[in-house]
């Protein structure tokens, strides 16, 4: 599934486009900048194979993604669902990202699993973050983001303020944080095999495995 979001506040540096579609054989600069008009412009994402890219806003106050959503059960808008890209993102703000699932438990009550990953959905891929918010996104687990096989290094971040916690990690994925701020992300930052990480002011760390160090 493909992200739709919508564009607010964004005065990107020229030349910019207002409505990006990324595909495999028509990718139109391994650097994009995103911008917006008077009304909001949806961004669609299909990464192409092998092809690192880059796309850049105006700030993380500056450039706004924002997910529409009703957020309802069993509604998912998550921003990026990827699988076998390279992608970075750059000087801008992610939020809104919803994958939530009614879930009935077996013995009536309890903890059941539910559905991972409200701003990211990745599977065998990079991303890396700079200078990104990533904020008051809503996932069963892993609001932030959920990662299959995948790395995500964040660099002058900030991830906050996501329900069902910050990012989770299954399989072979690892996490990297440098220089970034955590913080109101449900119980847990990280989300492990086994454990789970707050950051508990930390700004550098990398997860992998069951850890953080």
């Amino acid at each position: 599934m493909i992200g739709l979001l919508a564009l607010v506040a964004c005065a990107g540096p020229a030349p910019c486009v207002d409505e990006l579609h990324l595909y495999a054989d028509e990718l139109p600069t391994e650097l994009v900048s995103v911008c917006a008009g008077t009304d909001d412009m949806g961004i669609e994402l299909e990464c192409p194979d092998d092809t690192p890219v880059v796309v850049a806003g105006a700030g993380i106050d500056a450039t706004i993604l924002q997910v529409d959503s009703s957020e309802s059960d069993g509604t998912r808008a998550q921003a990026f669902v990827l699988s076998g890209c390279t992608l970075e993102l750059r000087d801008l703000t992610i939020s809104g990202g919803y994958v939530e699932q009614y879930v009935d438990c077996a013995d009536g009550g309890g903890s059941c699993d539910g559905w991972a990953g409200g701003a990211f959905s990745l599977d065998d891929s990079t991303v890396t973050l700079t200078r990104v918010a990533v904020r008051e996104n809503t996932a069963d687990r892993g609001g932030a983001g959920a990662l299959r096989d995948s790395r995500v290094v964040l660099v002058d971040a900030e991830v906050a303020d996501n329900r069902g916690g910050g990012f989770v990690l299954d399989g072979e994925s690892e996490l990297e944080s440098v220089g970034t701020s955590w913080g109101s992300n449900g119980d847990d930052d990280v989300i492990l095999d086994g454990s789970d990480f707050d950051a508990g002011g930390r700004t550098d760390f990398v997860c992998a495995d069951s850890a953080c160090e």
